[in-house]
């Protein structure tokens, strides 16, 4: 099976810009942000776990779409905390919402491995 799994942070990040500006005292990307001692990144990455454990997918398989307009080293830096082989795919704008990014994202892993 090729399973993959694509976690869209390519949004603005609108809702949680004050509180980004208030923690950090600049704006930092919704993902990046840090609530419990984890990033949203990295909460939204441990559901999959499971998956993982199980063999139905690798962190190879894990793709996070951002725009490439936003921190490309910081989510770097983020995924390699998480694991070095999670992917970060960029989008080139501000998508129509979420499963559009998905669907962005999906056409350029398609170049890279059979789906």
């Amino acid at each position: 099976m090729n399973a993959i799994s694509i976690i869209t942070a390519a949004g603005l990040g609108l809702r949680i810009k004050e509180y980004s500006f208030t923690k950090y005292g600049r704006y930092v990307d919704k993902p990046l942000v840090e609530f419990k001692g984890k990033s949203l990144l990295e909460w939204s990455v441990k559901p999959l776990y499971p998956l993982i454990t199980n063999g139905i997918i690798e962190f190879s398989d894990i793709y996070i779409v951002i725009r490439k307009d936003q921190d490309i080293e910081a989510f770097k830096k983020e995924c390699a905390k998480i694991n070095k082989m999670i992917n970060i795919i960029c989008i080139d704008k501000l998508s129509k919402g979420p499963a559009h990014t998905a669907f962005e994202a999906l056409n350029k892993i398609s170049l890279r491995r059979n789906i």
